[in-house]
């Protein structure tokens, strides 16, 4: 019960954290290749999590789950902004 706490509270604070940092970095890089990245890191943190021996190493992955997860959220709205055409928007 503790561990699945401390699980999710530590993916909710990378998360906010990251997100944070995601936007600054869009404005300096393109949001396709920071998405490309993201997915990376998030595909490979999932592997891990699937591989974890241990508890620890199960929730460094997580964490890394969570960057990966938060590179999403932060970089879909300038990602879709950049493709689309401005009349489409709402």
């Amino acid at each position: 019960m503790y561990a699945d706490r401390c699980l999710r509270l530590c993916k909710v604070c990378v998360c906010v954290c990251v997100d944070v940092c995601m936007t600054q970095v869009c404005k300096q890089y393109s949001a396709f290749r920071l998405l490309g990245i993201g997915m990376g890191v998030w595909a490979t943190a999932c592997v891990l999590c699937g591989l974890a021996p241990t508890f620890w190493t199960l929730m460094l992955s997580r964490v890394f789950v969570g960057v990966g997860e938060a590179s999403f959220v932060a970089l879909a709205a300038p990602f879709i902004g950049q493709r689309t055409h401005t009349h489409t928007h709402t």
